[in-house]
């Protein structure tokens, strides 16, 4: 029976140890295949002058430039988000080792620590774009505006004609609306554009009944109709208040009357403390409002489709300042500083795990006898556990290092998609160090994909290259990684 048992516990410790051994076997074959690939294709264009110069947006790969900013741009975006995530995940760490005790708290945080870890980097960066893009973050990047002036690049179209009489005393009560006539011919042009004529008449008046126009004895047009075009300026101040905003459509709609010569005694225009006056002479025909093109300056005069000022008649249209522009100022919410943040928070629960298990691994003997000699526990910790798992802790900001460096989706969102340095130039300038920072770049693996024909480009060696220079980095870290925790466990015995 013992014979039997014993057979079954080496069967199953073979079994485990072939296991491993194929596994092992399958990752270095996947590794060394990918390394192989890329060491294949991306050898050819490996120089120092790829090194050295920066990238150049072009399809023939002897004149794409290098890769200068783009490693540039990465230990830009490694540091940030180290310097950022360091002290959180340290004091995370140190709080749930020595200071939190079991319970729904501790429970709390690192359920919160786990989540945020399994949570993709792709929604990660959206929530960024929420966060960075709101005029209150303006600083960390750089400003939209994207205001217009309600005014500019509209048009106000009034009717004035001689000889036009219009009875509003009808049974019905119907008003012609929006129709405007050229010159009476036998006809009109409807809401549509469309010429009718004048036995063609139907529902353009309001309540859409269908009228006989013999019919309207109250309704007579004599003579031409002037149409007053006031087409303003495409590019107004946004910043105009309601005074200017007045003064501006005065002198707009004078020089309408002047174009069309008619007198001020017909019809006069002018600005008084932020109104608009309009004023019809007492032998002038009525002046209507016909149409605009935009409906916010008719909400901000106040002033109707329709509205009629008949001779004598003064008219006076408060400005409504609070209308006078349209859009908004938001950040671009894209920049190294945007991205660093953003890199911090992925990499955060990283940070944190192996910040803890490297404290957890300081000898209980070294904190007791600190304890005992008469230290406090933040003096025990400051000068006791840290300096012990200090290997720990460098080995834990390397790996999150290899997280930033190799991450795609944060970049390409948060960071833009533009290959060389934006903001003031030249972007290496002490003084232009800001204006880097707060602006968009890019990093290995963004150029990778913005030169590999998944991208926008069609430069395969150029995106092997790149990419070969990438793994370089990221094994190197993973080096010294592994060197520093050998010495760690050397050193601590």
């Amino acid at each position: 029976m013992n014979n039997k048992k014993e057979k079954n516990h080496k069967l199953f410790d073979i079994s485990g140890r072939v296991y491993s051994y194929i596994s092992m076997i399958m990752i270095i074959c996947v590794f060394a295949f990918i390394l192989v690939v890329t060491f294949r294709y991306g050898w050819g264009v490996l120089s120092p002058k790829f090194l050295i110069t920066e990238p150049n947006p072009s399809a023939i790969n002897t004149e794409a430039g290098g890769i200068l900013t783009p490693i540039i741009g990465t230990f830009i975006l490694t540091i940030i988000g180290i310097v950022i995530a360091f002290p959180f995940a340290l004091a995370t760490a140190i709080y749930l080792c020595f200071y939190t005790k079991k319970g729904f708290f501790k429970t709390l945080v690192k359920s919160a620590v786990d989540i945020l870890a399994g949570v993709p980097t792709i929604v990660i960066a959206l929530f960024s774009l929420v966060v960075f893009t709101l005029p209150q973050m303006g600083f960390l990047s750089s400003t939209v505006d994207t205001r217009r002036n309600t005014l500019s690049g509209t048009e106000l179209i009034f009717i004035y004609s001689e000889n036009f009489n219009i009875d509003e005393t009808d049974e019905n009560d119907e008003i012609l609306e929006r129709v405007e006539l050229e010159e009476f011919t036998g006809g009109y042009w409807n809401e549509y554009g469309e010429w009718t004529e004048a036995d063609e008449f139907y529902d353009d008046f309001v309540g859409n009944v269908a009228l006989d126009v013999p019919q309207y004895d109250n309704i007579e047009i004599i003579g031409e109709w002037e149409k007053i075009r006031i087409a303003f300026d495409d590019n107004l101040d946004i910043n105009m208040n309601a005074k200017q905003y007045a003064e501006t459509i005065c002198n707009f709609f004078n020089q309408a009357l002047d174009d069309k010569n008619i007198p001020r005694d017909k019809i006069s225009v002018e600005a008084i403390d932020g109104k608009v006056i309009i004023k019809v002479g007492n032998n002038a025909e009525p002046l209507i409002f016909y149409a605009s093109t935009n409906e916010t300056v008719e909400q901000v005069l106040g002033i109707m489709p329709d509205e009629i000022i008949n001779a004598g008649e003064t008219r006076e249209y408060i400005i409504d300042a609070a209308k006078i522009t349209d859009g908004t100022v938001r950040s671009y919410g894209r920049s190294f500083l945007v991205c660093g943040i953003t890199m911090a928070v992925m990499i955060l629960p990283f940070v944190i795990k192996s910040m803890e298990e490297a404290l957890k691994s300081v000898p209980a003997s070294y904190i007791d006898g600190a304890l005992a000699l008469g230290a406090t526990k933040w003096r025990t910790i400051y000068k006791i556990v840290l300096r012990a798992a200090r290997d720990g802790l460098i080995t834990g900001v390397i790996l999150g290092m290899g997280r930033i460096i190799g991450d795609t989706a944060i970049v390409w969102l948060t960071l833009g998609g533009s290959i060389r340095m934006t903001g003031n130039q030249p972007w290496y300038a002490i003084e232009n160090l800001m204006s880097t920072l707060r602006n968009s770049g890019s990093t290995l693996t963004t150029y990778i994909y913005y030169t590999s024909p998944a991208g926008e480009g069609n430069q395969f060696d150029v995106a092997f290259g790149a990419a070969l220079v990438l793994i370089a980095i990221i094994i190197l870290l993973n080096i010294i990684a592994v060197v520093i925790g050998k010495a760690g466990i050397k050193k601590n015995g």
